[in-house]
Protein backbone atom coordinates (compact mmCIF):
# COMPACT_ATOMS: atom_id res chain seq x y z
CA UNK A 1 0.00 0.00 0.00
CA UNK A 2 0.91 3.45 -0.49
CA UNK A 3 -0.51 7.10 1.44
CA UNK A 4 0.09 9.94 3.17
CA UNK A 5 -0.78 11.25 6.59
CA UNK A 6 -4.19 12.46 4.97
CA UNK A 7 -5.09 9.00 3.94
CA UNK A 8 -3.82 7.18 6.23
CA UNK A 9 -7.31 7.17 6.89
CA UNK A 10 -8.19 4.99 4.20
CA UNK A 11 -5.84 2.17 5.37
CA UNK A 12 -6.89 2.16 8.60
CA UNK A 13 -11.07 1.64 7.33
CA UNK A 14 -9.44 -0.40 4.95
CA UNK A 15 -7.02 -3.08 7.21
CA UNK A 16 -10.54 -2.84 9.38
CA UNK A 17 -12.80 -4.10 6.82
CA UNK A 18 -9.93 -6.89 5.98
CA UNK A 19 -9.64 -7.99 9.29
CA UNK A 20 -13.40 -8.70 10.06
CA UNK A 21 -13.74 -11.13 6.89
CA UNK A 22 -10.39 -12.93 7.41
CA UNK A 23 -11.19 -15.92 9.01
CA UNK A 24 -7.98 -18.35 7.76
CA UNK A 25 -5.47 -18.77 9.67
CA UNK A 26 -2.61 -16.72 7.77
CA UNK A 27 -1.11 -13.77 9.45
CA UNK A 28 -0.90 -10.38 7.17
CA UNK A 29 2.53 -8.79 6.56
CA UNK A 30 1.66 -4.77 5.31
CA UNK A 31 3.75 -2.95 3.81
CA UNK A 32 2.67 0.86 3.91
CA UNK A 33 4.97 3.28 2.07
CA UNK A 34 4.97 6.99 2.65
CA UNK A 35 6.33 9.92 3.34
CA UNK A 36 5.39 12.30 6.45
CA UNK A 37 2.87 10.08 8.18
CA UNK A 38 3.45 10.86 12.01
CA UNK A 39 3.89 8.78 14.76
CA UNK A 40 0.29 9.91 16.13
CA UNK A 41 -1.32 8.45 13.07
CA UNK A 42 0.97 5.04 13.42
CA UNK A 43 0.02 4.80 16.64
CA UNK A 44 -3.49 5.16 15.74
CA UNK A 45 -3.47 2.36 13.40
CA UNK A 46 -2.09 0.21 15.54
CA UNK A 47 -4.50 0.65 17.88
CA UNK A 48 -7.03 0.39 15.24
CA UNK A 49 -6.40 -3.26 14.09
CA UNK A 50 -5.33 -6.57 15.62
CA UNK A 51 -2.05 -7.20 16.61
CA UNK A 52 -2.39 -11.17 16.27
CA UNK A 53 -3.38 -10.43 12.43
CA UNK A 54 -1.03 -7.81 11.15
CA UNK A 55 2.46 -6.69 11.44
CA UNK A 56 2.53 -3.32 9.53
CA UNK A 57 5.94 -2.52 7.75
CA UNK A 58 6.27 1.25 7.47
CA UNK A 59 8.63 2.45 4.66
CA UNK A 60 9.67 5.93 3.07
CA UNK A 61 9.75 6.52 -0.26
CA UNK A 62 13.94 6.75 -0.08
CA UNK A 63 13.23 3.36 1.09
CA UNK A 64 11.15 1.60 -1.05
CA UNK A 65 13.25 2.81 -4.73
CA UNK A 66 16.14 0.13 -4.91
CA UNK A 67 19.67 1.30 -5.95
CA UNK A 68 20.28 2.19 -9.35
CA UNK A 69 16.12 3.02 -9.93
CA UNK A 70 14.35 6.17 -9.81
CA UNK A 71 10.91 8.00 -10.11
CA UNK A 72 10.02 8.87 -13.56
CA UNK A 73 8.99 12.53 -14.64
CA UNK A 74 5.43 13.19 -14.68
CA UNK A 75 3.06 16.00 -15.00
CA UNK A 76 -0.44 14.76 -13.47
CA UNK A 77 -1.89 15.45 -10.29
CA UNK A 78 -1.17 12.32 -8.50
CA UNK A 79 0.97 11.93 -5.60
CA UNK A 80 4.54 10.79 -6.13
CA UNK A 81 3.67 7.73 -3.41
CA UNK A 82 1.71 5.82 -6.26
CA UNK A 83 4.72 4.73 -7.94
CA UNK A 84 5.89 3.10 -4.62
CA UNK A 85 3.85 -0.13 -5.62
CA UNK A 86 6.47 -0.42 -8.76
CA UNK A 87 8.93 -1.16 -5.95
CA UNK A 88 7.21 -3.85 -3.88
CA UNK A 89 8.56 -6.82 -5.17
CA UNK A 90 11.95 -5.21 -4.78
CA UNK A 91 12.19 -4.35 -1.22
CA UNK A 92 10.10 -7.40 0.45
CA UNK A 93 12.01 -11.06 1.74
CA UNK A 94 13.30 -12.81 -1.07
CA UNK A 95 11.14 -15.78 0.07
CA UNK A 96 8.01 -14.28 -0.46
CA UNK A 97 6.84 -15.34 -3.68
CA UNK A 98 3.77 -13.40 -4.33
CA UNK A 99 2.57 -10.17 -3.44
CA UNK A 100 -1.41 -8.44 -3.24
CA UNK A 101 -0.73 -4.79 -3.63
CA UNK A 102 -4.54 -2.97 -3.58
CA UNK A 103 -4.52 0.90 -3.18
CA UNK A 104 -5.87 2.16 0.08
CA UNK A 105 -9.22 3.41 -1.42
CA UNK A 106 -10.57 0.05 -1.05
CA UNK A 107 -12.96 -1.81 1.21
CA UNK A 108 -13.10 -5.90 0.93
CA UNK A 109 -16.16 -7.94 1.72
CA UNK A 110 -14.60 -11.29 1.97
CA UNK A 111 -12.28 -13.08 2.77
CA UNK A 112 -8.90 -11.65 1.80
CA UNK A 113 -7.53 -15.18 1.27
CA UNK A 114 -9.78 -15.79 -1.60
CA UNK A 115 -7.81 -13.47 -3.92
CA UNK A 116 -4.80 -14.13 -1.99
CA UNK A 117 -4.86 -17.91 -2.79
CA UNK A 118 -5.53 -17.65 -6.54
CA UNK A 119 -2.46 -19.43 -8.10
CA UNK A 120 -0.72 -17.12 -10.37
CA UNK A 121 2.63 -19.07 -10.29
CA UNK A 122 2.62 -18.93 -14.38
CA UNK A 123 2.03 -15.19 -14.69
CA UNK A 124 3.91 -12.41 -13.93
CA UNK A 125 0.97 -10.13 -12.06
CA UNK A 126 -2.83 -10.76 -12.00
CA UNK A 127 -5.15 -7.88 -12.30
CA UNK A 128 -8.62 -6.56 -13.03
CA UNK A 129 -9.96 -4.89 -16.70
CA UNK A 130 -10.79 -0.92 -15.82
CA UNK A 131 -14.74 -1.02 -16.33
CA UNK A 132 -14.54 2.22 -17.57
CA UNK A 133 -11.82 1.95 -20.09
CA UNK A 134 -11.42 -1.76 -21.12
CA UNK A 135 -9.71 -1.71 -23.50
CA UNK A 136 -6.59 -0.03 -25.24
CA UNK A 137 -7.60 2.12 -27.92
CA UNK A 138 -10.80 3.96 -25.33
CA UNK A 139 -10.31 7.87 -26.41
CA UNK A 140 -11.31 8.27 -22.56
CA UNK A 141 -8.68 6.94 -20.94
CA UNK A 142 -7.10 4.17 -22.80
CA UNK A 143 -3.45 3.87 -23.78
CA UNK A 144 -3.58 6.91 -26.87
CA UNK A 145 -0.78 6.48 -28.49
CA UNK A 146 -1.06 2.37 -28.81
CA UNK A 147 -0.54 2.76 -32.80
CA UNK A 148 2.82 4.15 -32.46
CA UNK A 149 3.71 1.45 -29.89
CA UNK A 150 2.58 -1.41 -32.25
CA UNK A 151 -0.49 -2.59 -29.65
CA UNK A 152 -3.69 -3.93 -30.48
CA UNK A 153 -6.24 -1.87 -29.62
CA UNK A 154 -8.29 -4.62 -28.33
CA UNK A 155 -6.43 -5.57 -25.75
CA UNK A 156 -7.55 -5.38 -22.76
CA UNK A 157 -6.86 -1.96 -20.44
CA UNK A 158 -6.81 -2.58 -16.92
CA UNK A 159 -6.81 -0.90 -13.83
CA UNK A 160 -3.74 -0.65 -11.94
CA UNK A 161 -5.18 -0.55 -8.35
CA UNK A 162 -5.20 -4.01 -7.19
CA UNK A 163 -2.54 -6.18 -8.28
CA UNK A 164 -1.22 -9.54 -7.73
CA UNK A 165 2.15 -9.74 -8.43
CA UNK A 166 4.41 -13.01 -8.72
CA UNK A 167 6.84 -11.36 -7.30
CA UNK A 168 10.47 -13.51 -8.89
CA UNK A 169 8.64 -13.05 -12.60
CA UNK A 170 7.80 -9.62 -11.88
CA UNK A 171 11.94 -9.15 -11.16
CA UNK A 172 13.12 -11.18 -14.29
CA UNK A 173 10.64 -9.22 -16.15
CA UNK A 174 12.57 -5.80 -14.99
CA UNK A 175 8.68 -4.47 -14.58
CA UNK A 176 9.64 -1.62 -12.69
CA UNK A 177 12.38 -0.55 -14.75
CA UNK A 178 10.25 -1.04 -18.10
CA UNK A 179 6.89 1.33 -16.66
CA UNK A 180 9.31 4.21 -15.39
CA UNK A 181 10.97 4.22 -18.96
CA UNK A 182 7.73 3.72 -20.80
CA UNK A 183 6.37 7.00 -18.95
CA UNK A 184 9.41 8.70 -19.54
CA UNK A 185 9.62 7.83 -22.92
CA UNK A 186 5.61 8.82 -23.43
CA UNK A 187 5.42 11.73 -21.14
CA UNK A 188 2.32 13.58 -22.99
CA UNK A 189 0.41 10.54 -22.87
CA UNK A 190 0.74 8.84 -19.66
CA UNK A 191 -2.00 10.57 -17.91
CA UNK A 192 -2.32 8.05 -15.79
CA UNK A 193 1.22 7.64 -14.75
CA UNK A 194 2.16 3.76 -13.99
CA UNK A 195 -1.11 2.67 -15.14
CA UNK A 196 -0.44 3.82 -18.62
CA UNK A 197 2.72 2.73 -18.90
CA UNK A 198 1.69 -1.05 -17.14
CA UNK A 199 -0.83 -1.18 -20.31
CA UNK A 200 2.02 -0.80 -22.69
CA UNK A 201 4.12 -3.87 -21.31
CA UNK A 202 1.12 -6.18 -20.66
CA UNK A 203 0.36 -6.94 -24.39
CA UNK A 204 4.27 -8.41 -23.96
CA UNK A 205 4.23 -10.29 -21.15
CA UNK A 206 1.59 -13.41 -19.60
CA UNK A 207 -0.68 -11.69 -17.05
CA UNK A 208 -3.37 -13.07 -15.56
CA UNK A 209 -7.30 -10.85 -16.01
CA UNK A 210 -9.30 -11.20 -12.49
CA UNK A 211 -12.99 -11.30 -11.70
CA UNK A 212 -14.12 -7.60 -12.22
CA UNK A 213 -15.55 -8.52 -8.48
CA UNK A 214 -11.77 -7.65 -7.16
CA UNK A 215 -11.82 -4.06 -8.57
CA UNK A 216 -15.62 -3.18 -8.19
CA UNK A 217 -16.07 0.93 -8.55
CA UNK A 218 -17.94 3.16 -6.18
CA UNK A 219 -19.17 5.07 -8.90
CA UNK A 220 -20.92 1.84 -10.48
CA UNK A 221 -24.57 0.36 -9.45
CA UNK A 222 -24.32 -1.72 -6.37
CA UNK A 223 -23.61 -5.50 -6.62
CA UNK A 224 -24.16 -7.91 -3.72
CA UNK A 225 -21.36 -10.20 -4.90
CA UNK A 226 -18.69 -7.88 -5.38
CA UNK A 227 -15.58 -8.54 -3.27
CA UNK A 228 -13.83 -5.31 -3.51
CA UNK A 229 -15.03 -1.98 -3.67
CA UNK A 230 -12.73 1.16 -5.34
CA UNK A 231 -13.29 4.52 -4.35
CA UNK A 232 -12.52 5.84 -7.44
CA UNK A 233 -12.58 10.09 -7.56
CA UNK A 234 -13.77 11.80 -4.59
CA UNK A 235 -13.43 9.48 -1.82
CA UNK A 236 -15.82 8.80 1.33
CA UNK A 237 -13.76 11.41 3.08
CA UNK A 238 -14.44 14.28 1.04
CA UNK A 239 -17.61 16.47 1.47
CA UNK A 240 -17.48 16.42 -2.61
CA UNK A 241 -17.98 12.35 -2.90
CA UNK A 242 -19.14 11.45 -6.00
CA UNK A 243 -20.09 7.69 -5.89
CA UNK A 244 -22.76 6.12 -4.69
CA UNK A 245 -24.53 6.11 -1.78
CA UNK A 246 -24.68 2.50 -0.42
CA UNK A 247 -20.53 2.23 -0.58
CA UNK A 248 -20.23 5.27 0.81
CA UNK A 249 -22.49 4.10 4.00
CA UNK A 250 -20.64 0.88 3.46
CA UNK A 251 -17.16 2.59 4.10
CA UNK A 252 -18.29 4.08 7.30
CA UNK A 253 -19.21 0.93 8.19
CA UNK A 254 -15.46 -0.19 8.98
CA UNK A 255 -13.91 3.28 9.49
CA UNK A 256 -16.13 3.85 12.46
CA UNK A 257 -15.13 0.77 14.05
CA UNK A 258 -11.69 2.61 14.04
CA UNK A 259 -9.42 5.41 15.90
CA UNK A 260 -10.63 7.49 12.86
CA UNK A 261 -14.36 7.43 13.81
CA UNK A 262 -14.88 11.21 14.47
CA UNK A 263 -12.61 12.44 12.15
CA UNK A 264 -13.89 15.22 9.50
CA UNK A 265 -14.42 15.38 6.43
CA UNK A 266 -12.20 16.93 3.71
CA UNK A 267 -14.06 19.99 2.02
CA UNK A 268 -12.74 21.05 -1.29
CA UNK A 269 -10.62 23.95 -0.52
CA UNK A 270 -8.12 21.51 1.31
CA UNK A 271 -8.25 18.93 -1.25
CA UNK A 272 -7.34 21.53 -4.02
CA UNK A 273 -4.81 23.08 -2.24
CA UNK A 274 -3.20 19.17 -1.59
CA UNK A 275 -3.58 19.08 -5.15
CA UNK A 276 -1.42 22.20 -5.58
CA UNK A 277 1.39 21.34 -3.19
CA UNK A 278 1.50 17.93 -5.89
CA UNK A 279 1.85 20.27 -8.51
CA UNK A 280 4.56 22.16 -6.96
CA UNK A 281 6.86 19.22 -5.60
CA UNK A 282 6.60 17.23 -8.62
CA UNK A 283 7.68 20.55 -10.51
CA UNK A 284 10.85 20.61 -8.00
CA UNK A 285 11.47 17.11 -8.31
CA UNK A 286 11.44 16.52 -12.15
CA UNK A 287 13.65 19.74 -11.88
CA UNK A 288 16.37 17.83 -9.60
CA UNK A 289 16.08 14.74 -11.98
CA UNK A 290 16.90 16.46 -15.01
CA UNK A 291 19.60 18.46 -13.82
CA UNK A 292 21.30 15.04 -12.14
CA UNK A 293 20.82 13.71 -15.49
CA UNK A 294 22.07 16.39 -17.36
CA UNK A 295 25.35 16.10 -15.00
CA UNK A 296 25.42 11.85 -15.80
CA UNK A 297 25.73 12.86 -19.23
Amino acid sequence: MNCDNDYIILMAALLKSIEIHHKTSEHIEVYMAGNEITETSKKMMLDSVSPDMFTIHWKTMEEMIPPGMSLPYDRNLFPATVYMRLFMPYIIPKETKKILYMDVDMIILEDISNIWNIDISDYVLGAVVDRRVTTLDNSWGGVLNYKELGLEGSHPYVNSGLQLMNTERYRDEHMAERIVTAINNNIKFAQYAEQYALNTILPNIKWLRLADKWNHFSTDEYVASHGVIHYISRKPIHTTYQGKQIYKDIFYTYLNQTKWADAKKINEVKRTIKKIGIVISKMKRNLTLYTNRRRAT
